[in-house]
């Protein structure tokens, strides 16, 4: 298993689970992402900001919930992010897609507020890593 932040290993458990939408609402979490991406040269910075709607989507459309090693846990809650201390929420089968793929590829939204919020939250994190 590997974080689904920063692609390291997980070598019991997850430190953390959390939800779709609290992945993808949090420039924290877009930050570690995005930085993680960088660093393993998977696109230029360029890239990532001409993307960035396409990222949010495809990130949006995940229905499990995410896990965190012990890194993206602690600079998650050093930024303040709120985790769950009951994460049997996340383990059940109800769905954490704010969107998803037809056929044709093309992501139909299901939390509109949420995309919204999600893609303010990518934007900010691709501006703070180019500023910096």
């Amino acid at each position: 298993m590997v974080c689904d932040l920063c692609n390291k290993a997980i070598h019991e458990r997850p430190a953390a689970l959390l939800s779709t939408k609290e992945v993808v609402t949090s420039k924290d979490c877009w930050l570690l992402y995005l930085r993680s991406l960088l660093a393993e040269k998977v696109m230029p910075a360029s890239a990532i900001k001409q993307n960035i709607t396409g990222l949010v989507a495809q990130m949006a459309s995940s229905d499990t919930p995410w896990a965190l090693c012990e890194t993206c846990k602690a600079e998650l809650m050093k930024a303040g992010l709120p985790l769950q201390l009951d994460q049997s929420r996340l383990l059940l089968p109800n769905g954490h897609a704010l969107c998803r793929a037809n056929a044709n590829m093309q992501y139909v939204i299901l939390d509109e507020p949420g995309i919204a919020k999600s893609v303010l939250a990518a934007n900010n994190a691709i501006t703070a890593i180019l500023t910096s």
